[in-house]
């Protein structure tokens, strides 16, 4: 299983492309690769939640982000975009997220801010600190001490 996800994901490495489902056929297995549609844009952490509330404001700093990181979004980016509601509140975090839709192909992407670790499993300061004390305790009494699921601290 390993093995055909990171062929699949060599493919998509040397295409160059996003797409939504990649159909492979790896040793008489068929595998799909599913496109990450997640783009993560630095926000500050304490103004966030008035951020998304505000459409201009929110629209404001993802176009300044466009135009200093363009390689963190999609090609077609550059020929119009638009906010396209929010995702449900993160059980995990207890925020939401933004989606945005590009003009010409209608994709539609998920705005994450850098602060939130995938997945929404913790925020990227108590990521950094079990990373560090993961060198010397175990994960089950980590898990314990930052009240996470021993799923996501491994």
């Amino acid at each position: 299983m390993v093995i055909n996800i990171l062929s699949c994901q060599k493919k998509e490495m040397r295409m160059l492309k996003r797409k939504i489902f990649n159909k492979e056929k790896t040793a008489g297995l068929n595998t799909i690769c599913v496109a990450n549609k997640s783009i993560v844009v630095f926000f500050d952490q304490d103004k966030y939640s008035d951020l998304i509330k505000n459409k201009s404001a929110y629209k404001k700093h993802l176009n300044s982000c466009i135009e200093k990181y363009p390689e963190l979004f999609p090609d077609t980016i550059a020929h119009g975009w638009s906010l396209n509601g929010f995702t449900r509140d993160s059980v995990k975090q207890g925020i939401r997220l933004r989606r945005i839709i590009t003009n010409v192909d209608k994709e539609v992407w998920q705005i994450r801010p850098s602060f939130v670790m995938p997945y929404m499993t913790c925020d990227t300061k108590t990521a950094e600190k079990i990373l560090f004390l993961q060198k010397w305790a175990p994960s089950w009494a980590l898990a314990h001490v930052f009240e996470k699921d021993v799923m996501t601290i491994d």
